[in-house]
């Protein structure tokens, strides 16, 4: 089976934040949001609002939105104001401009020319899925953990790990379907193939490639991290990193922190329904 030579422009996220600057950190009671031509919907805890959206709260709601650029604002009760790129503008009622934090992290594209395991036909024909990290994700630098759904009928996998200069990092057979990888360079971009063999031979493969966080890029997710957890709540924090990781491509770091915040908030309908939309990133739906 031959390489393919990729020269490949990889985003190391497409997150909403490109699109959509402001993200609810937290909200009380009934807040609705609303597009410039009258369109109405209850906003929840962890949605992103787009520019323009007019923000209303209810008599005894109130909701705190943080801006990509880490302003903050609170809203009060019976408060109202426009999202824009940087900033809330036409407030009404109580509106009040809390501490900034560090920016939301926003990695860049990294440009890669790459020989890569990556493959175009399989000989099984049949896909093993929910690799991690996935087609287009992103992962810290470091050892990394690479997992990917069970192949019944399956006895061994094959892992195959190449970086961009197409140099093999790991060539492992195991019965297992997770293996660490050899420590990997941050800013870096990798490609992965696993097979699965049974008594038949090659039953399922399947194959990624992702990006590694840069040392900048890393320290400014940390340095928002740390800010998190010192001014919220535990959950809070958790939910907040965890949301901004899965729109970075960080998706396994997400599903630990929706995980972690269920834990000490495990009645709470927006970090269940976004912990979902995690895992059907990664399950590839």
């Amino acid at each position: 089976m031959s390489l393919l030579r990729q020269v490949a422009l990889i985003w190391l996220i497409m997150p909403a934040f490109a699109s959509d600057p402001a993200l609810i950190a937290s909200l009380s009671g009934h807040v609705t949001g609303a597009t410039r031509q009258g369109k109405r919907a209850a906003v929840s805890r962890l949605d992103w609002l787009s520019a323009g959206t007019i923000l209303q709260t209810d008599a005894k709601s109130r909701v705190t939105v943080l801006w990509s650029n880490g302003r903050r604002f609170e809203l009060g009760p019976a408060a109202r104001a426009t999202i824009e790129p940087t900033g809330p503008s036409n407030l009404t009622g109580p509106v009040h401009e809390l501490e900034p934090l560090p920016p939301i992290p926003k990695p860049a594209p990294l440009e890669i020319g790459t020989e890569t395991v990556a493959v175009t036909r399989f000989r099984s024909g049949a896909k093993i899925g929910a690799l991690c990290p996935g087609q287009g994700m992103a992962a810290l630098a470091g050892a990394v953990k690479l997992s990917f759904r069970n192949v019944s009928g399956a006895d061994a996998y094959q892992i195959v790990m190449e970086d961009e200069d197409g140099d093999r990092l790991l060539d492992e057979r195991t019965a297992s379907t997770e293996i660490s990888s050899p420590a990997l360079q941050p800013g870096s971009h990798y490609s992965w193939r696993v097979r699965a063999f049974g008594a038949a031979g090659v039953l399922a493969e399947d194959w990624a490639g992702f990006v590694t966080l840069s040392e900048e890029q890393a320290k400014t997710r940390q340095a928002f991290a740390d800010e998190l957890r010192k001014t919220m709540e535990p959950s809070t924090a958790l939910a907040l990193l965890a949301e901004v990781d899965v729109e970075s491509g960080l998706v396994r770091e997400a599903i630990e922190g929706f995980h972690a915040a269920l834990q000490l908030e495990p009645q709470d309908a927006a970090i269940k329904r976004n912990l979902d939309r995690a895992q059907s990133a990664l399950d590839g739906k």
